[in-house]
């Protein structure tokens, strides 16, 4: 799924001009590294508690 904030600003960009600051794409990167970054150890864990879970069936 896209960030929002990624095509809001593409399409603030195409429809009305405006252009972002090197501070707020800095902000973009941070906020998509951070969220991918959670939604990695979650899925890793929520499989490693999977596997204990059969483990000690």
């Amino acid at each position: 799924m896209p960030d929002f904030s990624i095509v809001a600003a593409i399409l603030a960009w195409l429809w009305f001009g405006q252009t972002l600051t090197l501070l707020q794409i800095v902000g973009d990167v941070l906020i998509i590294v951070a969220v991918t970054t959670l939604q990695l150890k979650g899925t890793l864990l929520s499989e490693d508690l999977h596997i204990e879970q059969h483990s000690r069936s």
